[in-house]
């Protein structure tokens, strides 16, 4: 049977926050060998290390321990509630009325608040049962609304964070004037000095940023994740990894991101025909 749209799609279990240092002088020195020892200035190191903390950052919330699939977690939430609202009529009493709260904050006051606390404490075993259970049912509801609407995240996101990472290096480097390839040494007799720095920046990463393993494995990540995303920004490479990968934006898509570059495109020409305004006045 056919996937359907979405089904790959995932949703945060809890955030985590991945570990991050920087690239020890000593490694700087063994990444330079392949380039012919020429030196990567102070100002790409900053930039890589800067490309490094945000993926680092980022990568532990889209791994497989922290999230889970929206389709399957929605159908377990779905028959919780109704074995639980069956569960929960059978403790309720004539005097007892539905709860009227719809947000988490309501929710916590419920139980937080000075009167409520005072209340809770004098409730029977089985009140106070019923009492959590009330809560846990819409707490439910909005998880389910919050999966539906608008915090769902597509599969093709923590391949997209590996590659916004990927160009984010490229372009440090090729401000620089380093040249970058990524060839099969099928096809050539020595090895790409930016795919050897990749593989040596991995190792230090946390683990869920690590994505292809070998020298031909990730070849074949770099060459496609330039192919996606090679032609964006600096800033929409840095606001896939902060803002998608960070759980600041939503609804991630090719489209979304494209329209993000040409948003930050449109903004610069025009402070840029202002700034040229300004200066001919």
């Amino acid at each position: 049977m056919a996937r359907s749209k979405g089904d790959g799609a995932r949703a945060l279990r809890r955030k985590s926050v991945g570990k991050f240092r920087k690239l020890t002088a000593a490694e700087w020195k063994e990444i330079e060998v392949p380039f012919e020892r020429r030196q990567i200035s102070e100002l790409a190191r900053e930039r890589i290390d800067y490309a490094n903390m945000l993926f680092a950052l980022v990568a532990p919330n889209h791994s497989q321990e922290n999230s889970v699939t929206v389709k399957e977690i929605t159908k377990q939430i779905e028959s919780w509630q109704k074995t639980t609202r069956n569960l929960r009529r059978e403790l309720e009493t004539p005097r007892t009325t539905a709860i009227k709260i719809r947000t988490k904050a309501e929710i916590i006051a419920r139980h937080k608040s000075k009167r409520a606390i005072h209340r809770i404490r004098k409730m029977p075993p089985l009140q106070f049962f019923t009492f959590t259970i009330e809560s846990s049912l819409v707490a439910a509801d909005l998880a389910l609304e919050t999966l539906k609407n608008n915090h769902q995240r597509p599969s093709s996101l923590k391949g997209d964070l590996w590659s916004a990472w990927i160009c984010l290096i490229a372009l440090a480097l090729q401000d620089q004037g380093f040249k970058i390839t990524a060839t099969s040494l099928n096809k050539s007799k020595r090895e790409s000095p930016f795919v050897s720095l990749i593989q040596k920046i991995q190792t230090i990463l946390p683990t869920e940023c690590r994505r292809f393993s070998g020298y031909e494995s990730v070849t074949k990540g770099v060459q496609q994740a330039r192919r996606k995303m090679g032609g964006l920004k600096q800033k929409t490479l840095m606001a896939v990894l902060g803002g998608w990968g960070g759980l600041m934006l939503t609804d991630y898509s090719a489209d979304a991101v494209a329209k993000f570059d040409a948003a930050k495109q449109v903004t610069l020409d025009f402070l840029t025909s202002m700034t040229k305004k300004q200066n001919a006045d």
